[in-house]
Parts: structure tokens; sequence; C-alpha cells
């Protein structure tokens, strides 16, 4: 267990529901004062004793000074170590009038409990060892999922497979350091020396699990945000048309006024059970209006920055300047596109030959032909890619991130100096290095001045 810091030995409440006028309200208080302030301003008559772990009381807050009543409440309790934040805690469920809500904070604050900060009542939870930091940011990710996928995604890493992944991988390295150094420092033992080659294919089989992890938190990476899958294309050609058919909404504006688009328009969606975040661009060409230019160098950025590209081309004219210079935008990005035919319900005229390279689509957002066809294929390529297995996927934060990525190249790195041979006092420190980066993932070896960057995009109350 994480040996708690100083300055979270003191007892906090917050608000744990969002503020404003609501049924309920919930506060959430924890610390070692927890029970001795609550017993002096919740007035319970009944006969259980409290407080008591897992277990809920009936009665109301009262001033302490006077005896008023501020609210009927409901009490839940949890004693320290089996509470969310290893502390004692307790919840105090009551009426979500914000009046009320702050009169019984006011009264928890008269007696020495302090607001807790955002985030803190999780990071209490990781300092006491009730989470590591592979579920502390499931838990960020669960709390901000905009669709059911990704929700589900998180929860499946907040039940601790990830964690336990990498506590296995880390355990197994510390047992090859420890039998190496015992080799290396106490030599006159009988102590049986280490057989390199063994060694060498141990360290493999840990290299591939750790590339499989790096891949499912890259493909985590990617769905936790929604994949980015924007539509591009010409003036006119069909995207809002499009992204209103998709979403089965009058999301964007849609007119036959060439440039009605002038900024990017984003909305959730989900092929299957894959998020995706769907963006409709401006129209691309060359323009002396200046707010129109603005939202066509915005259009480019968003295609730079996309996953994927559907290119829309208006099939009722034929293929233009305006067409070519997309199509060769397109190649010059180096990322995956599906040409769309727009308007299949009016005469071809577009042509076959511009296309002969490229996968295509005939659609019409207007009698909807071509649209399960167009949502088959981003399936099938995503499948391809391996983004249809959420429950495989990890989300890692920006640090764990790095953590990983420096254990995998420092363990390719070690199997290739061992390939050529490499002393073993030297094969010790890249091993302590590694064992150090892992530990980082979980939080068993992190750096507590970075916490606060971790747990800050928890809302207080959490």
């Amino acid at each position: 267990m994480r040996k708690m810091f100083d300055n979270y030995s003191d007892t906090v409440a917050a608000l744990s529901t969002p503020p404003g006028k609501a049924a309920l309200g919930l506060i959430r208080v924890s610390g070692p004062e927890t029970f001795k302030v609550l017993e002096k301003i919740f007035k319970y008559e009944g006969k259980r004793p409290f407080p008591r772990s897992f277990s809920s009381f009936f009665g109301y807050i009262v001033e302490f000074e006077t005896g008023k009543k501020l609210d009927q409440v409901i009490l839940f309790t949890y004693e320290a170590p089996n509470s969310y934040t290893g502390e004692d805690m307790a919840e105090i469920s009551l009426h979500g009038n914000p009046t009320i809500i702050a009169s019984v904070l006011s009264e928890l604050f008269n007696h020495g409990v302090r607001q807790a900060e955002a985030g803190e009542f999780t990071k209490r939870a990781f300092l006491n060892g009730k989470m590591d930091l592979l579920e502390v940011e499931a838990l960020s990710q669960l709390l901000n999922a905009p669709t059911k996928a990704q929700a589900s995604m998180a929860l499946n890493q907040l039940e601790g497979l990830p964690s336990a992944l990498i506590n296995k991988l880390r355990e197994k390295l510390v047992e090859q350091l420890v039998q190496l150094d015992a080799s290396l420092n106490f030599p006159e033992e009988d102590i049986e020396s280490l057989d390199e080659k063994l060694l060498a294919h141990a360290l493999s089989e840990t290299l591939d699990e750790l590339q499989l992890f790096k891949r499912n938190s890259q493909n985590g990476s990617l769905v936790s945000g929604g994949l980015s899958i924007v539509l591009a294309g010409a003036p006119n050609s069909g995207k809002s048309s499009l992204l209103n058919a998709l979403l089965n909404k009058e999301r964007a504006i849609v007119t036959d006024i060439p440039g009605t688009t002038r900024d990017l328009i984003e909305e959730n969606f989900q092929i299957r059970n894959i998020p995706v975040r769907l963006t409709d661009t401006a129209g691309i060409r060359k323009t002396e209006n200046l707010v129109e230019s603005i939202g066509v160098d915005r259009a480019k950025a968003g295609i730079e920055n996309a996953f994927m590209i559907l290119a829309l081309f208006d099939s009722s004219e034929p293929f233009s300047a305006e067409d070519s210079d997309l199509m060769n935008l397109l190649e010059s990005f180096n990322k995956p596109f599906l040409c769309l035919l727009t308007k299949s319900d009016l005469p071809f005229k577009i042509g076959e030959e511009p296309f002969k390279n490229h996968k295509t689509i005939k659609i019409s957002s207007q009698t909807g032909h071509g649209l399960l066809e167009l949502k088959d294929t981003l399936y099938d390529f995503l499948k391809e890619k391996g983004l249809s297995e959420l429950e495989n996927m990890i989300v890692l934060g920006a640090k764990q991130t790095a953590s990983l990525n420096k254990a995998v190249y420092l363990l390719e790195r070690l199997l290739e100096s061992m390939a050529k041979g490499i002393y073993q006092d030297m094969i010790s420190i890249d091993l302590e290095e590694i064992v150090r980066e892992l530990g980082k993932i979980t939080g068993q070896t992190v750096d507590f001045n970075s916490l606060d960057l971790i747990f800050e995009r928890f809302c207080i109350g959490k």
C-alpha cells in the first residue's frame, strides 16, 4: 500500500452530484475525522450502532450549536479500509436544493472539514492502494465516455485485467533481475549462474506481450475519443447532406448555394459498435472570400488530422478541376480515403476514369442508396485495422504512454545487445530501467509530483 502524504491525512467533503436544483444531491465526506464530525451534526434515532461499515442510516443533519434541522437525509457509512478512498467515509444523500446543500457543507466546514480538491477522492483512493493509475485512467474515461461502446471499453479496463498483465510482466522481470544480480554480486555463493539464452527467450516473450499491449493502447487511444472521419469535397458535393443522412437528423444546413458550410461540424456516430466522430467541412476550392478561405484552411487541417477521409464527388457533374485538386490533396496526405460518388439518383456524368485506382461507392443521400454499403465498408476497414474488438483495448494517459513506449524500446534494444554479446551488469542496468518504466504505468513507481496533472481532470467530488 502506498504511503499517504501528510496533506491528505485531513478530512474533506464535496458535492458529488452536479450543481443545480435536483430531486437529490450527494455529499461525500472522507478522512479520519469523518465519523467524529458526523456524530456531532447527524441525529439518528435508530437502535443500531453508528457508525457501521456498509450501512445506511435515516435521520437529520442539524446545526451543532442550535440543534436546528438542516435537512432530512440518508447517511451511508464505510469504515476504513473498506471504502472507495480506503479511509473512513460517508455519503450524505439529501434533497437537491442548492441552499440546503450549501448549508450542510457549511456545517461540515465549521467542524474542520476541508473542501475537497478536484479529483481528490480518487487521488486518495490511489494513494491508499485502492486503485492503480490504469484504473484511474479508466475511471476518467468512464465518466466522460460519450457513447455506450466507449463506456464499455473503459469499464473493461476498470475491472483490472490490463493492470494484472503489466504487474505479471513486471514481476517476471524483477525475478530475472534478482537472479542476475545475485549471480553478479555473490559469485562465491552456490548460486546457479544465469543462462543468457533462456533469459533472452523469456525477455522475447515479454516483449511480444508488451508490443501487443502497446498496439491495444494505440487502438484504445484512437477509439476513446472517437475515430475522426472527415467528409471532404468540393462545394455542393453533398457533404452536409451525407452527414444529415448518416445521423438521421438535420444537423447541417443544406442549400444549392456553394460554400454554405464555413466551419467544421462534428458529431458522434457509431459504425456498429465502433465510436467515430464525423466531421463536415467547408467545400475545398480557391476563393477570394475571406471567411470561406478560413473555412477551407480548417477543412485541410481537419483532413490532415483525420484517421480516415470520405472524399465526396458530385457524380451528376463532369470531373472538375476542383475534384482533381481534392484528389491530389488527399493523395499527398498519405491517409486512407474512400471515394463516394454522390447524387447517384441523378444522371451519371463524372465518369469512371478518375477513380480507377481507388475504392468507390455510389450513394444518394436523398434516396439512401449506397449508405448501407458505405457503413459495411467502413466497418470492414476498421475491423481490418483491429479497431472492432473494444474489449481488448486499453486507454493510457500521456505519461503512461511515454513509459510504455520507453519500456518497449529499452527491451528491444536490450535483446539486440544480448544477441551481439553484452556484459551481464549492463543487462542488469537495462532491466532495472524497464522495471521502473513499467511501474510508472500502474503507479508503483510514479513521480508523485505529476499526480496533480493526472487527477485535475476529475470533477470536484470524484
